[in-house]
């Protein structure tokens, strides 16, 4: 079965990427994949396409294309909506089959977004384990001098 790109009509080219199926359109360079699979897309895409990410970066700005597409796969109209609770990225998705329409550009916000909440996640568990490491050395050191002082004790109480 043949499909064709929801927004310039072209038809899709199936492709793998990170073993998961997707369909491509080779004009407009947008992608249809199941929604199951997001995480574990840019995830890849994200590791892939960006070899160093600023927490702090300024989300590179994008062409917000708002206008209702049908679902390539099912042909029913397709949800669109801000991704990460973001209006950086809109992306389409399907309720119906459980696809989503990525078009090109919000591929590239979508990994630095991904990678971004990752490296923030990252740098908050790093700070608090070096936190509990340290708290755990102080209480340490607080035992051990607990433990000379008791032994002191025990020495003058029995000479």
């Amino acid at each position: 079965m043949s499909i064709k790109c929801p927004r310039c009509n072209q038809l899709l080219v199936n492709g793998e990427y990170a073993d998961i199926p997707l369909k491509m359109c080779e004009e407009c360079d947008g992608i249809i994949l199941p929604q199951p699979k997001l995480v574990k897309f840019l995830e890849a895409f994200a590791e892939d396409t960006l070899s160093d990410v600023d927490i702090d970066m300024k989300i590179p700005e994008t062409e917000i294309i708002s206008t209702p597409v049908k679902c390539p796969a099912c042909n029913m109209m397709m949800e669109n909506y801000g991704y990460m609770g973001s209006n950086d990225v809109k992306i389409d998705s399907c309720f119906r089959c459980q696809h989503l329409w990525l078009d090109s550009h919000d591929l590239d916000v979508m990994a630095t977004l991904y990678a971004r909440a990752n490296l923030r996640q990252d740098t908050e568990r790093k700070k608090r384990e070096d936190q509990n490491r340290k708290e755990a050395e102080i209480k340490y050191e607080a035992s051990k001098n607990v433990r000379k002082w008791i032994k002191k004790r025990k020495r003058r109480r029995y000479n």
